[in-house]
């Protein structure tokens, strides 16, 4: 491929090769009380000629999408995408930040395998989205409560054809989510399920989180548990995509500049020492931040929020 352009002028594009080449809700969880968790290990584009003579501006959608489809714009890399996204959000029930950062964050699949519910209490947490939330109690363990997943209730039609609804609630439930963007957290904690309510927000460190758990990322191009219409895009576990694969740029050339590439970021099974990759907690409520409970020493304060940090 060959590409001649000058800065606000034309671009002619002439490609002839041939390449071979690969999209859910977050189970926040509430902490009663603290235990040491072990977790286990972790363990097409067909042959394509294309010839474009008429003259194209640089950085157009239609440029983009040509590039795109000519396997020309390189993949998204940890340091690439610390850049772009140098901090990452996750939201949990209020008052989980003490266990949190003495646990770390499990997937619903961990939480399971931690407290061993009997079977009845384990199907109706893990092969059916929940319409509430669900207490798990033990007299060593405490308390832990998983969220809902009514988003989800037109799964069975989103569902794309060769995977089951099944096969897709295990990739939900084996994860730990979080956000690439504030406005998507403002968008979820404005929504009416969750706006009268108060909520503990995560502020993570992208590029040190990447540093250790990088091979463990996933990243998908929307909000993958939220199936709360039919017409909602098919969907199934390939939503996930490893970070080393993930088409960073085809989807940055089919949404645009204002559009989102990638809206989650997802760690299979747990992130254990997630307090290790904190820079912020706060405490959310009717959309927006009402406190600070915790700042790590290199971060700036916000503004105007009343601050409980230790």
């Amino acid at each position: 491929m060959t590409c001649d352009g000058r800065r606000g002028g034309a671009t002619r594009l002439s490609v002839s090769m041939d390449t071979r080449g690969d999209l859910a809700a977050s189970s926040s969880l509430v902490y009663k009380r603290s235990v040491t968790v072990g977790v286990p290990p972790i363990s097409h584009l067909t042959g394509l000629r294309l010839t474009a003579r008429r003259a194209i501006r640089p950085g157009s959608g239609h440029a983009r999408e040509r590039a795109c489809r000519a396997g020309s714009l390189p993949r998204v890399d940890p340091t690439r995408l610390a850049k772009l996204h140098p901090i990452l959000y996750h939201m949990a029930e209020d008052g989980t930040w003490p266990s949190i950062r003495r646990r770390g964050l499990l997937s619903t699949q961990a939480i399971v395998d931690l407290y061993q519910p009997d079977d009845e209490v384990r199907a109706r947490i893990l092969s059916a989205p929940r319409r509430d939330k669900i207490t798990l109690t033990s007299a060593e363990l405490g308390d832990m409560t998983i969220r809902d997943q009514r988003p989800a209730k037109f799964l069975k039609a989103c569902v794309n054809d060769g995977a089951s609804p099944q096969d897709y609630l295990d990739a939900l439930n084996g994860r730990v989510f979080f956000w690439l963007r504030l406005s998507r957290l403002r968008r979820l904690l404005s929504a009416r399920l969750y706006r009268h309510s108060r909520h503990t927000v995560l502020h993570v460190d992208t590029a040190r989180l990447l540093e250790v758990y990088a091979g463990r990322v996933q990243l998908a191009p929307y909000n993958t548990g939220s199936m709360h219409v039919p017409t909602a895009p098919k969907r199934g576990p390939d939503v996930f995509t490893d970070l080393a694969d993930y088409p960073y740029d085809q989807w940055l050339a089919r949404r645009g500049r204002s559009g989102e590439p990638v809206v989650e970021l997802t760690i299979r099974y747990a992130v254990p020492d997630i307090a290790s990759f904190v820079t912020k907690v706060e405490t959310w409520e009717d959309g927006r931040p009402v406190a600070v409970l915790y700042l790590a020493a290199d971060t700036k304060p916000s503004p105007h929020l009343a601050s409980t940090a230790r």
